[in-house]
């Protein structure tokens, strides 16, 4: 058996497989040194399915590439290879009392060839685990300047990558990650840390900051920014949040956790050009004080 640790969100998530893996892709920013002594707060194991397998219990949801099975008290999650196709499928199975195990099955058929292009974070599930700690992810790039963490969120092609950038260009800040932060409390503060999932932005990092402001997006021919009443920014963020929403117990805890959020942190509006004067706006009132 070969095992694999890696840090996430100050989590410690650890990878048995009955063969090496050969790549890693972006979760190489996360690998840490397997350590038999330490317990981790997950454990996906990889194992093979039986040849005669098929989805089966009841569907609880179904999209263009995933559906989501319940079956003798787990919950089964299939990825399809295509959308053309339910024949071939990764299997993610873990029971519903249970946030530490679980089980990543794959088909011998076909096997090589989904190896060399098996992107092994895509089957964590992380938003179960998360949660439990505390945290959640956000549809969001997240920059690092002058100690503060700002986070872009907005729909894809909005502009969260060219804000941060900006950033990036005219003040120094670092980016933390290009398109889905993972936002925690610790300590009754909330930190951002960067994800393995950084869409095509290609920015991982395995870093945090503590949030100072959150930021939601709109194009437009001006530059101007407002803060949001609470009730407006939870629909922003949540829309933006991973959310399994035939969870209902799930879908509870999260909206809590964001309505702490928004309690503690202020988020704001930015209709905005892709420009340095949509930098100077927002830095103008994150200087304020």
């Amino acid at each position: 058996m070969y095992y694999y640790d890696f840090n996430m969100v100050g989590l410690l998530l650890r990878v048995a497989s009955p063969f090496p893996l050969a790549n890693l892709f972006e979760l190489e920013h996360y690998k840490i040194e397997y350590c038999p002594d330490e317990q981790p707060e997950a454990l996906y194991s990889i194992k093979m399915l039986p040849e005669d397998w098929t989805p089966r219990g009841k569907l609880i949801r179904e999209e263009r590439q995933t559906a989501v099975y319940e079956w003798h008290g787990e919950h089964h999650r299939y990825y399809f290879w295509s959308i053309y196709t339910k024949a071939r499928y990764v299997l993610l199975a873990y029971k519903l009392d249970d946030l530490r195990n679980y089980t990543i099955y794959l088909q011998q058929d076909g096997l090589p060839e989904l190896l060399r292009q098996f992107r092994l974070s895509a089957f964590f599930a992380l938003e179960r685990l998360l949660l439990h700690h505390g945290a959640f992810q956000l549809h969001s790039s997240v920059i690092a300047w002058r100690g503060m963490g700002i986070l872009f969120s907005a729909p894809s092609g909005t502009g969260k990558s060219t804000q941060a950038e900006l950033w990036r260009t005219l003040e120094g800040a670092q980016i933390i990650n290009g398109d889905r932060a993972m936002i925690r409390q610790r300590q009754g503060e909330y930190e951002a840390y960067g994800s393995p999932y950084a869409g095509t932005s290609g920015i991982y990092t395995n870093l945090r900051v503590a949030v100072r402001a959150i930021v939601v997006l709109s194009q437009a021919p001006e530059n101007r920014l407002e803060r949001l009443e609470p009730s407006v920014a939870f629909g922003k963020l949540y829309r933006e949040a991973t959310v399994p929403s035939w969870d209902a117990d799930f879908v509870e805890k999260i909206s809590e956790l964001i309505i702490d959020l928004i309690g503690q942190v202020p988020v704001y509006h930015l209709v905005c050009r892709p420009d340095a004067g949509a930098v100077e706006v927002l830095k103008q009132e994150l200087t304020k004080e």
